[in-house]
């Protein structure tokens, strides 16, 4: 037997495997199998086998022969294939910019780490084989690269979020919410930073602030980046332009907490031809109780409403919430009250302490666990306690668990619970959020430039998208995403080395792994196809 190549003239050559006989004093072959569809290396380890080439092998035992565990390629397969199915890939582009970009998004889900360490990721993973970048044995890009990936992301940003806005179909969406929050920096180079209000807590950093408008089942839509004191209104005003002018997108209900809507004029959303649903603080509910428009009395646990002048308030009184308030306001009064007596006994025990400077510490106490509206600190006779006003505490009680909606939406087109619904569904950017900033990390940034810094948190929301895709196909079986692409990422590609001839060769997954792909509804490869090498390079 041996293998013949034969040419076509439109197409690659074929490879066959041929027996030769003799018939009638001639020689003749007979074609016993095509294997031009195997690898080029296979096919010349198959035809150099025929010819001999590794009797001596064989022979001498298996020393010679190895096998070698090749780069991590499940959760770099998972995740393509997933960004391919919702469009993510396409939107990029195949360009080498494009395809970078994509392992850029991928790696922020599956290891979240900066430009020189992805690219030292990379080395493990089988970017070769799942993506077409570099070649089987090096990659071909360093962190320069990336970061220019970076600026041409943040330059086509708006591109990238619409084509991937109307591939996803959300264009049929009409509630769309949105939320900001604020990301603090280790550095004080970012030309974005700035000092403002740090919504983790965290003192002495200078800070971004990012937007998300979001569909109303969370699915993020756009995201941006604002200097770290920029005011909360502010952003709106962009996303409010973003649908209309960029998205076009028409006969929207604007969904944002009362941080979002109450400072911006409402007349922008009304030009918009938009609608909103946000909540009221309690001196506006206040405000209304006084202008006899809300009436303590109606409040319950059963959704109420009442229109006034066009607008609708829905609310209700939650119970619970009550009770924890309550709970927690106790919890404050009694740690002030045992400060106050740990004071008094000091004072009763030694005359060298100040009676002045015990009751500024109760009194600074007071302001600081936020009770000064119905308690305030008293010195008689060197002992310090804490008076409380019932008749203040009773006002304050009054509202606890209350609530008010507010919106323009007919009652008509959008009921009480639909109303309510929509602005508790304001909880799922809550939730992107906190995934943006733990399991994807969209800290620490590691970039300065202002371009680089928007590049990098739409890379971070892509990965979001990503991550919600994984979620949505793994909730039936009740499987984390973490645990999945962890299992994924043990599935790795084996190199094989026998005497010159080198190939490599993609082993069955496990039956976890399988469960997985299954679930996902992906199907197991069951060969390396490496995607075309053709590359065009992107004009800027």
């Amino acid at each position: 037997m041996h293998v013949d190549i034969v040419p076509n003239r439109n197409s690659r050559p074929c490879a066959l495997i041929r027996e030769s006989f003799r018939e009638k004093g001639k020689v003749r072959h007979r074609t016993l199998l095509n294997i031009s569809d195997l690898p080029a290396s296979r096919i010349l380890a198959v035809k150099r086998a025929l010819q001999g080439d590794f009797d001596e092998i064989g022979l001498s035992g298996a020393e010679k022969a190895r096998t070698e565990q090749g780069p991590q390629f499940g959760g770099l397969y998972v995740a393509y294939q997933i960004a391919k199915e919702i469009g993510l890939a396409e939107v990029l582009g195949n360009h080498r910019k494009g395809k970078l970009a994509l392992f850029m998004v991928i790696g922020q889900l599956l290891c979240g780490v900066s430009r020189r360490a992805l690219v030292e990721w990379a080395v493990s993973q089988a970017v070769y084989e799942v993506l077409g970048i570099g070649t089987q044995d090096e990659i071909d890009f360093n962190e320069n690269d990336l970061y220019d990936v970076l600026d041409d992301l943040a330059d086509r940003r708006f591109e990238i979020e619409l084509k991937l806005f109307r591939k996803r179909r959300k264009a049929c969406s009409r509630l769309f919410l949105y939320d900001v929050t604020s990301s603090y920096l280790e550095g004080e180079c970012n030309e974005l930073g700035a000092w403002g209000y740090n919504r983790d807590g965290k003192k002495g950093k200078r800070q971004i602030v990012v937007g998300l408008l979001t569909d109303e089942s969370g699915d993020p839509v756009a995201v941006d980046v604002f200097p770290g004191n920029t005011s909360d209104p502010k952003t709106v005003m962009d996303q409010i332009d973003r649908l209309s002018n960029r998205f076009a997108v028409r006969d929207v209900i604007f969904v944002g907490d009362r941080g979002m809507v109450k400072r911006i004029p409402l007349e922008s959303i009304e030009q918009a031809d938009y609608q909103y649903i946000t909540a009221i603080t309690k001196p506006q509910v206040e405000s209304l109780i006084r202008e006899g428009i809300l009436q303590l009395g109606l409040f319950n646990e059963v959704l109420g409403e009442i229109e006034n002048q066009g607008i609708r308030y829905v609310f209700r009184r939650n119970p619970i919430r009550a009770a924890e308030i309550e709970q927690s306001r106790n919890q404050r009064l009694e740690k002030v009250r045992k400060l106050a007596l740990k004071l008094s006994d000091g004072l009763r025990l030694s005359n060298r302490k100040r009676s002045d400077v015990a009751l500024r510490n109760v009194t600074q106490a007071i302001k600081k666990h936020n009770i000064d509206d119905f308690a305030k600190a008293v010195l008689d006779d060197r002992v310090v306690f804490v008076e409380v006003d019932e008749q203040a505490l009773e006002q304050k009680r009054r509202l606890d668990g209350v609530y008010v909606l507010k919106t323009d939406v007919p009652s008509d087109d959008l009921d009480k619970e639909l109303v309510h619904k929509a602005y508790k569904s304001l909880y799922q950017v809550e939730q992107d959020f906190r995934n943006m900033k733990t399991s994807l990390e969209v800290r620490p940034v590691f970039v300065r430039k202002a371009s680089r810094t928007r590049g990098h948190v739409l890379v971070v929301m892509l990965a979001l998208i990503l991550r919600r895709e994984l979620e949505k196909r793994l909730r039936p079986k009740q499987i984390e995403v973490n645990h999945a692409l962890r299992h994924m990422t043990g599935w790795t590609i084996l190199r094989e080395f026998l005497g010159p001839i080198r190939f490599s060769r993609l082993p069955v997954a496990n039956q976890r792994q399988q469960e997985i792909l299954n679930t996902l509804g992906i199907r197991q490869p069951t060969s390396l196809g490496v995607p075309s090498k053709n590359i065009r390079t992107k004009k800027d």
